[in-house]
């Protein structure tokens, strides 16, 4: 069951790839700019999701702010070990039809498993929100998953039946499978975890533990816009800081990013790290360097040219967006219809 709803999360992230070690589901007969005073091609907020939601202000505080509670309700049940944490929306993707551009390049399995969600009635048109945290260091992760009716009993019976790859308790509350576990919080919510996990996220669930004191991530939540449809953040572990040295000519120390839709995709990113001028310039050279490369390999010339870099204090930024058809025809150049 974790497995499936990773799948889905990934055909939202747009990255899903066919995973030859996953059953076989069985449905029933029944960035940066080339020069730094480029003009500004932010990306735009979709419209009835974020443009309401990303204005300044009053209106601009409070839809954050119910954004960053929608995940404070899974980041509270995540291990203290959780370093990265992504959040979709995902009934505003879903509306997109990058969505179902994404679902008709999936795998045969990965699409049995979606099918067979809707075969049980918790098919995409009823998934509301994906809140995933990550121990990079570790591949543990948990996840609380939002659809409409998810969390009911025969829907889980029908799930455990057409997928056949997680075991459901006779009261069913609790899922298991070789991925990992998950429980049911209400009729609308599970929250899953892999196996180092589990005790984490029941004593959580059932009180006996609390979440640890606010720490790096917390903070780091704090300043992420919650928003956008996609959101993420992220503290760079040491290895991954070592790794990203070599690029940005500096050490990250964190990220936040978000990914927003009004009538194109915008991608923005923030980046802290120890040197924020050098890494602005390495990253410039490295657009330089990198941008006609790109776009001899397919990438349009509208995306390379929407690439934009920008330096706050110890923050380097990173922006680009990309026109739908521009989104298809990368779509088509590196993700072929199966």
């Amino acid at each position: 069951m974790l497995r499936m709803l990773a799948v889905s999360a990934l055909v939202i992230l747009g990255a899903c790839k066919d995973d030859a070690s996953a059953p076989a589901a069985k449905p029933s007969e029944s960035a940066p700019q080339a020069q730094a005073d480029a003009s500004d091609n932010a990306p735009a907020t979709p419209p009835g999701q974020d443009d309401a939601n990303s204005g300044s202000g009053l209106t601009g505080a409070v839809h954050n702010a119910l954004g960053s509670a929608k995940a404070s309700r899974a980041t509270r049940l995540f291990s203290e070990d959780a370093t990265v944490v992504v959040s979709v929306d995902v009934a505003a993707f879903v509306q997109q039809p990058l969505f179902e551009s994404l679902r008709n390049r999936l795998g045969p399995r990965p699409r049995a498993q979606l099918d067979a969600a809707t075969l049980c009635g918790v098919g995409p048109d009823k998934w509301r929100t994906f809140v995933i945290g990550v121990d990079p260091n570790s591949a543990n992760m948990a996840m609380v998953t939002e659809a409409e009716g998810v969390g009911t009993k025969t829907a889980l019976q029908c799930l455990a039946k057409e997928i056949g790859t997680f075991t459901l308790a006779d009261d069913g509350k609790r899922l298991s499978d070789r991925t990992g576990g998950g429980i049911v919080l209400d009729d609308d919510a599970i929250a899953f975890a892999t196996p180092a996990w589990m005790t984490t996220l029941a004593d959580r669930i059932d009180g006996k533990s609390k979440a640890p004191t606010p720490g790096a991530l917390d903070a780091l939540l704090a300043r992420t816009d919650a928003t956008k449809p996609l959101w993420f953040a992220a503290v760079v572990p040491p290895m991954g800081r070592s790794m990203a040295r070599g690029m940005l000519g500096s050490d990250p120390i964190d990220v936040t990013g978000s990914v927003s839709l009004a009538g194109k995709v915008g991608l923005q990113l923030a980046i802290t790290v120890s040197d924020a001028k050098a890494a602005h310039m390495q990253l410039h050279s490295q657009w330089n360097a990198f941008k006609g490369l790109a776009m001899a390999n397919g990438v349009p010339q509208a995306v390379a040219d929407s690439v934009k870099l920008g330096q706050a204090g110890e923050t380097v930024t990173v922006e680009l967006s990309a026109s739908y058809d521009d989104v298809e025809t990368l779509l088509t150049k590196f993700m072929p219809r199966r």
